[in-house]
C-alpha cells in the first residue's frame, strides 16, 4: 500500500496479462483502472460560451476553474464498466456532470482501459441533467436510466422511468433509443459519492 514502510507490504495484487500479437500486455486491475478514470483528462464541451478548455485534466474525479461567468466545476458522477472494445480489458463509460451557475450539462463519455490508463474515446452531451438513476452497460449498448415526467405525472414530480441507449460506433458515440426503463439483467454501475 502507498502507506506500507519498504521493508513490510500488506498489500495482496494479482497481476493479469494478455497475448496481443505476439506480445504479453497487463490486463488492469478494475481498481487501477477506476482510479485512472478519476485522474483522466477528459474532453469537455463548452457551457453556453463559458471557457471550459477542450481538454480537462481531473483531480480525484473533479476539475474546477474561475471564469468571468462565475465558478465552473466539472465531475465525474457515475461510471460503469465494460470491455467495449473486445480486448480483454474494462472499459468505462462515464457520466460527467458540469455545472456554472445554475447551467448543468450532462456529458457521457466512453474511456478505453490501455494498460491501466484511461485514454478518451469519444463523448456526447446529454439533454438529461440530475434525475439519473442507473447506468449500465449491456449486449454492448451503453443504458441511462432517467426518471422524466410522464403523461400522468404531476409537474412537480417526475415518476416514469425511461431508458436511453447509446452505442460506440468506431470514435462515435450514436444515440440508438428512448424505450421504457426495464430491469437490466446484470449491470456494472458506481455512483461516485460525495
Amino acid at each position: 500500500d502507498d502507506d506500507d514502510p519498504l521493508c513490510c507490504p500488506s498489500m495482496r495484487a494479482v497481476e493479469r496479462y494478455r497475448l496481443s500479437e505476439g506480445t504479453w500486455l497487463q490486463v488492469a486491475d478494475d481498481a487501477v483502472f477506476v482510479q485512472a478514470l478519476q485522474q483522466a483528462k477528459y474532453q469537455a464541451n463548452a457551457l453556453d460560451g463559458a471557457s471550459l478548455p477542450r481538454v480537462v485534466q481531473l483531480v480525484n474525479g473533479r476539475y474546477g476553474e474561475t471564469s468571468e461567468r462565475g465558478r465552473l466545476e466539472l465531475t465525474l458522477s457515475r461510471y460503469a464498466l465494460a470491455d467495449l472494445d473486445r480486448e480483454g480489458d474494462q472499459d468505462a463509460a462515464v457520466l460527467l456532470s458540469s455545472q456554472i451557475g445554475t447551467q448543468q450539462v450532462t456529458t457521457l463519455t466512453v474511456m478505453r482501459n490501455e494498460s491501466a490508463s484511461a485514454q478518451y474515446v469519444a463523448s456526447r452531451d446529454l439533454e438529461i441533467t440530475d434525475n439519473v438513476q442507473r447506468l449500465y452497460i449491456e449486449s454492448d449498448f451503453i443504458h441511462i436510466d432517467v426518471l422524466t415526467l410522464g403523461e400522468t405525472d404531476p409537474p412537480c414530480c417526475p415518476r416514469t422511468r425511461i431508458t436511453q441507449r447509446y452505442a460506440l460506433d468506431g470514435d462515435t458515440l450514436i444515440f440508438v433509443d428512448e424505450v421504457p426503463a426495464a430491469e437490466p439483467l446484470n449491470f456494472d454501475e458506481q455512483a461516485v459519492g460525495n
